[in-house]
């Protein structure tokens, strides 16, 4: 049991990572948005879905694992909060528990952005693998975040520049939920621009 855990764990955060349950019936209309002012949503996707929309199927050796291991010991990293008591408008950014073990992602004016370790799976390079979340059915939860005046062009300039600005996934300190907490807040607090290039040491 205990190399199932440490398995799991060593899994799910460099795969990616997951915050907390929004109502049910909760979701964003999966279009492009030219209003001036659009919903950011906030996505959790538990790993044993994290290639849908994607085109790319997870091998069924690495599902059963993650399952299997994960209805043992994952409840103990979610948040205890019911999730019917969960108001989407009182959730911010710092609420994001950047050390779960699902993925999180983000969806912005008709597309999504996030950020992992690649494995199994294109690069994030560029802050998207342009997953198409309407072939991920319920397999994703979604919280709305808040609102943004940023346009979507925008958006994908910050998506593009998070990698020169923070570097490469790392499994506690640039992680998927850690990735969504940085993007959100900018796009809440209308900071348009690109991420600012990381100084040279």
């Amino acid at each position: 049991m205990l190399l199932y855990s440490i398995l799991f764990l060593f899994v799910g955060c460099a795969l990616g990572c997951h915050p907390t349950a929004s109502p049910p019936g909760e979701a964003p209309r999966f279009e492009v948005h030219h209003d001036p002012i659009a919903d950011i949503w906030l996505g959790e996707l538990e790993f044993v879905n994290l290639f849908c929309g994607t085109g790319r199927i997870m091998p069924s050796i690495f599902t059963n694992t993650l399952d299997t291991v994960g209805q043992a010991i994952g409840g103990l990293f979610r948040r205890s909060a019911n999730p019917a008591e969960v108001n989407p408008a009182d959730l911010t950014p710092e609420e994001l528990n950047r050390y779960k073990l699902d993925h999180s992602l983000l969806y912005f004016r008709g597309r999504s952005y996030e950020w992992g370790a690649g494995m199994f799976m294109r690069s994030f390079i560029n802050g998207t693998i342009n997953r198409n979340p309407v072939n991920c059915g319920s397999g994703i939860t979604w919280t709305l975040q808040g609102r943004s005046n940023c346009t979507v062009d925008q958006a994908m300039q910050m998506a593009h520049s998070y990698h020169r600005a923070f570097g490469e996934y790392a499994l506690l300190l640039n992680n998927c939920h850690i990735f969504v907490e940085r993007f959100i807040e900018k796009l809440i607090n209308g900071h348009c621009e690109p991420f600012p290039a990381a100084t040279p040491l």
